[in-house]
């Protein structure tokens, strides 16, 4: 049985654990409904309210522990207030108690999940260290000041890779069955992943989706990369014609399909491989303004998430306390 600060500190982790459940557990059952709305967002807004949704479970769970700590030092508060978020006892804290058991599962989970991204980041590297050494010096060759790796391969495909150092790697393939035109727009695409660190940002964006379920992590995922191929699409039209970078990402795609079906691209940023369909859409009728419903929408949502998961804790806290023992 531990008494004082140290208990508050850890009664306020386990109020950040089951704060952490709940949010998750909303997005999953929100899941169908953020991604028909997420499309009605233009690139800037959509890109940070995906950064929100997937830090979700961090930010309101910091938020509840914020206002579970207020509620605890802040004797001036009315009652509704301490009705609204109110721990019992948070000064006392058992390691056999309920809390424990969550604070234990929460640290084997991020544990196992820290060692298990560690080991993909090693690998990834490693891959991308032997591809480079496979194109050798002299099939390597700058352009606009990225570096550009020839792979000598039989599949046609291009892509940026490299978590704090982006390269670009295309292959003899590719290059073979593109014009001149279409080389330079599929070029400045991949450019405009390595200027914006798109695999890093990737594979960051990737680790803050491990901690929900397939299907939300999927959506977010699917979403992320729509919008970083759409934002390196939109880069290029500043040098070609919409229309052309349209044709070159169909034909593109079209030759991508000898990709084998078990290929890992986490960590990269593939030209042609990606929601194909809705960027030729957004290529030829680009989304200029966000609906008002939209914002209405997206502000709701972050305001009334914390709030929701505050009083859902406080209910839940009560509620285990009838079975449980502290």
């Amino acid at each position: 049985m531990l008494i004082g600060n140290v208990a508050i500190s850890l009664n306020l982790l386990s109020v950040a654990v089951v704060a952490f459940a709940i949010v998750v557990l909303v997005l999953f059952i929100l899941a169908p409904i953020l991604q028909a709305k997420l499309s009605c967002f233009t690139f800037c807004y959509r890109k940070f309210l995906l950064w929100m949704l997937a830090a979700s479970p961090w930010w309101v769970a910091i938020v509840c522990v914020g206002i579970f700590w207020s509620a605890q030092y802040n004797f001036e508060q009315t009652s509704w207030f301490k009705a609204f978020a109110h721990w019992h006892h948070i000064d006392v804290f058992s390691l056999g108690s309920w809390h424990g058991f969550a604070l234990f599962m929460a640290a084997g989970f991020i544990s196992l999940l820290a060692v298990t991204k560690t080991y993909r980041i090693l690998k990834h590297t490693n891959t991308m260290h032997q591809l480079g050494t496979l194109a050798g010096e002299q099939r390597k060759y700058s352009q606009d000041g990225h570096v550009i790796y020839v792979l000598s391969s039989d599949i046609p495909t291009v892509f940026t890779s490299g978590l704090l150092a982006p390269s670009i790697y295309i292959t003899t393939a590719l290059q073979k069955q593109v014009n001149q035109r279409e080389l330079d727009i599929i070029i400045k695409h991949e450019a405009a992943h390595a200027r914006a660190h798109d695999p890093f940002f990737k594979f960051f964006f990737l680790i803050l989706c491990s901690f929900f379920p397939n299907k939300v992590s999927q959506l977010l995922m699917q979403q992320f990369i729509l919008l970083t191929e759409q934002m390196a699409d939109s880069e290029v039209t500043r040098h070609h014609d919409h229309l052309d970078v349209a044709q070159t990402l169909v034909k593109v795609a079209r030759l991508q399909h000898q990709l084998p079906s078990h290929c890992d691209g986490r960590q990269l940023s593939y030209f042609g491989n990606e929601q194909i369909s809705q960027r030729v859409h957004e290529l030829l009728s680009p989304l200029t303004k966000t609906p008002l419903r939209a914002w209405c929408f997206a502000l709701l949502l972050l305001v009334i998430t914390p709030l929701f998961t505050a009083s859902f804790v406080d209910s839940f806290h009560h509620l285990i306390e009838s079975f449980f023992n502290h």
